[in-house]
């Protein structure tokens, strides 16, 4: 994904915008009970993540949005992994981490899966090796063929479509070879695949995106032998606030599963 910045643009708290069930969710993870003081945390949160790389999801505070509870596919497994998690190495700890980090791991920790079977890591290569034990994980190669769910969302999109292709066959690596382990998640699509080109407040952003057709075909077909998974791909029209104007300034988001039959 290629991203212009305008520097003289500054941010700005906007786009805050916790709803009750988030509000609650963070108040139970970063122990700060009081509203105002719990936005100043986020807040700083972003700013210190935006002088490191200026993602449109940070500025809009879409870290704040746990995704995974929301995915049709959302289910807990042998070992969980939250793949291209962006803040978040590894959960040996939930108290540990820094809210908002990662919210998604945190979220299915929250929700009762095992912390010792939760990882959250960015695209490691991978071979095969006897189940490990996560807490001396340096790599994610030794989780080739033992991963029950995988979770990626917001991450796809980051890469053109030659990328997008080699990532899922890294994925699908990493599945566990049994009925039912699943990778799922949610990123920015379109009707008919293709680069999208869309203003972003101060910024410009041109990203490659499937439609469900197409993503479907990728994996059922290229990553997989056809006919052994089951994929479900939808899209759904965002409303983006940040936006205005015109057919490139409409966002969707494709929400997907792929299954092991």
């Amino acid at each position: 994904m290629m991203l212009v910045k305008d520097d003289e643009v500054p941010l700005d708290d906007g786009a805050y915008n916790l709803n009750g069930e988030e509000l609650a969710f963070f108040k139970s993870q970063t122990g700060i009970q009081d509203e105002a003081a719990l936005k100043d945390h986020v807040v700083q949160i972003q700013l210190d993540a935006y002088e490191i790389y200026p993602y449109t999801c940070i500025r809009r505070f879409a870290f704040t949005k746990p995704k995974i509870s929301r995915l049709p596919a959302y289910a807990q497994g042998a070992i969980f992994l939250d793949i291209g998690c962006c803040y978040v190495s590894k959960v040996a700890d939930i108290n540990s981490l820094i809210l908002p980090s990662r919210n998604d791991i945190r979220k299915a920790v929250a929700d009762g899966f095992p912390i010792e079977n939760a990882l959250g890591s960015d695209l490691q290569a991978a071979r095969p090796t006897p189940a490990p034990a996560l807490p001396s994980l340096t790599s994610l190669a030794p989780l080739r063929g033992h991963v029950a769910a995988i979770h990626a969302s917001a991450f796809f999109h980051l890469f053109d479509e030659a990328k997008q292709a080699q990532l899922a066959r890294a994925l699908a690596g990493l599945l566990a070879p049994e009925p039912g382990a699943l990778i799922f998640g949610a990123h920015g699509g379109r009707p008919e695949k293709g680069v999208r080109v869309a203003p972003a407040g101060h910024e410009r952003t041109a990203m490659f995106c499937h439609s469900p057709e197409s993503f479907a075909a990728l994996w059922d077909g290229e990553v997989f032998k056809r006919g052994t998974v089951r994929v479900e791909a939808v899209l759904k029209e965002t409303e983006r606030r940040d936006v205005q104007g015109g057919e490139d300034a409409r966002s969707w988001h494709l929400v997907w599963s792929v299954t092991r039959l």
